[in-house]
């Protein structure tokens, strides 16, 4: 496993293996060409949240994430926490972002995080992989 880190606000972790299987009936898939925002206070009731390539996430309000929820940036994929909170009601496992060290450092071929104007991370084992 290879993790390289771009700056404090962007990290990205590159993994050529496959997305780990089987995912359950409790992910909560975000597919090419959604655009989903949070931006009220919610509970995810969720496990997992993957972000599939071509697809987007914003935070800009506080989530409350399942103990033991990951959230999973595919390559291609974007997640924005921007001025928001992810938090959990007990531990839960962090962001993986995905990628490939080999292909070329372009958006499709590696997942994408961002982190600005205050957006944070709480009650987690691993921030960011």
């Amino acid at each position: 496993m290879k993790k390289t880190f771009l700056s404090v606000l962007v990290i990205l972790l590159f993994r050529a293996s496959v997305f780990p299987t089987p995912l359950s009936g409790d992910t909560l898939w975000i597919f090419p060409g959604q655009i989903v925002t949070w931006d009220k206070p919610a509970s995810i009731n969720e496990t997992y949240i993957r972000i599939d390539s071509g697809a987007l996430l914003t935070v800009t309000d506080t989530a409350w994430l399942m103990p033991g929820a990951k959230i999973i940036v595919m390559p291609g994929g974007r997640m924005v926490i921007d001025n928001g909170m992810l938090t959990g009601f007990c531990t839960w496992q962090g962001i993986e972002v995905w990628g490939d060290p080999e292909a070329t450092q372009i958006p499709a071929n590696q997942g994408w995080l961002s982190i600005s104007n205050g957006g944070a991370r709480g009650k987690c084992k691993f921030v960011v992989q």
